[in-house]
């Protein structure tokens, strides 16, 4: 099993920041001949409300690549939503 993520993001003010990323992961079965890849892509804002509190929207998408010696299939998914968070 082997991967990597990266990440980047940008401040665009004390109220707004903006971030992104990919990952991949890969496992392959050398036993089975099968192997099952991952990639996932997302991007989201961070706004600060008031100090101590934040809304994260988040929009992404996960595919599975799943290769066997006979087929391949493949899913995929895409996901939104967002994160309410009060820090005390």
């Amino acid at each position: 099993v082997h991967g990597f993520e990266a990440s980047a993001g940008y401040q665009l003010s004390n109220m707004i920041a903006l971030g992104a990323g990919f990952g991949k992961i890969t496992d392959k079965n050398k036993e089975t001949d099968q192997s099952e890849e991952v990639y996932a892509v997302y991007a989201q804002a961070i706004l600060a409300i008031a100090p101590g509190v934040q809304v994260k929207p988040e929009v992404g998408q996960v595919e599975r690549i799943k290769e066997m010696p006979e087929a391949e299939e493949t899913d995929l998914s895409f996901y939104a939503g967002a994160i309410w968070e009060i820090n005390f």
